[in-house]
């Protein structure tokens, strides 16, 4: 584990923001004025826990005795699914989940969903059904949400070809007349890996690869992907996200 030290941290309210990954956290606290106060990372093997150990793990690693106003918590996995806002909210949102993802688990996830708003487009995403318990235990008011969001946040109001990398992953999105056209989330292990699945998108939407910006967001450089991106897609541009967690 990984901590940074905290700046007078007291009962005053505070704003919470914890990621979960599949085998971790990390989480930092801010004050009313957005100053970061302190930052922790660390593993919990969320597989091999039961919800009351999970629970546990929560009280012992997210600072629970600070007197927080708002908690954010943002799931990091695969198993989501955006349908355009159509018809509104639906009732089905299980048979949209599982027919992009047919092994999603029902036994041991739970599905949510959330709108957003100005995108017009309902995000429907699965989580293990004992972390979501595990958090109602914890908090008591808190807001529940995906890393896709995030991602889109970023671009709110812009129109383009958009890229974020975390990890090994890759989640990329095009906005045409602020309507999404496409979302979705990659594996990659090689440069090679970025430009294909880029170019596959854009080939598929029919996008010619030298006439459309291509922003991406990460939180470090990528020197030789860029310039292979470049060759192939001129208009790249790379944009540091030191404010997100990693």
């Amino acid at each position: 584990m990984q901590e940074t030290g905290n700046k007078h941290i007291s009962d005053n309210p505070y704003q919470l923001s914890i990621r979960l990954q599949s085998d971790g956290f990390s989480l930092s606290i801010r004050n009313e004025e957005k100053s970061v106060l302190s930052t922790k990372n660390g593993k919990i093997l969320f597989q091999k826990l039961n919800e009351e150990e999970i629970t546990v793990e929560f009280r012992q690693q997210f600072e629970t005795e600070i007197n927080y106003n708002a908690v954010e918590i943002t799931l990091e996995n695969d198993f989501y699914t955006l349908v355009p806002d159509l018809f509104g909210e639906t009732d089905d949102n299980l048979t949209l989940l599982k027919f992009q993802h047919p092994d999603f688990d029902t036994k041991e996830n739970i599905v949510l969903n959330k709108m957003i708003g100005n995108l017009k487009t309902n995000l429907i995403f699965g989580c293990p059904t004992k972390i979501v318990n595990a958090i109602k235990k914890v908090f008591s008011n808190y807001q529940l949400s995906h890393t896709i969001v995030e991602f889109l946040n970023l671009v709110n109001g812009a129109n383009g070809v958009f890229m974020s990398m975390r990890g090994s992953k890759m989640d990329i999105a095009i906005i045409s007349d602020n309507r999404l056209l496409v979302a979705n989330t990659y594996a990659f292990s090689s440069n090679e890996d970025v430009l294909y699945h880029l170019l596959n998108v854009m080939y598929t939407l029919k996008l010619q690869a030298d006439k459309h910006q291509l922003n991406i967001f990460s939180n470090q450089d990528h020197p030789e992907l860029q310039k292979l991106l470049i060759k192939h897609i001129p208009n790249t541009t790379f944009l540091q996200l030191n404010n997100l967690n990693q």
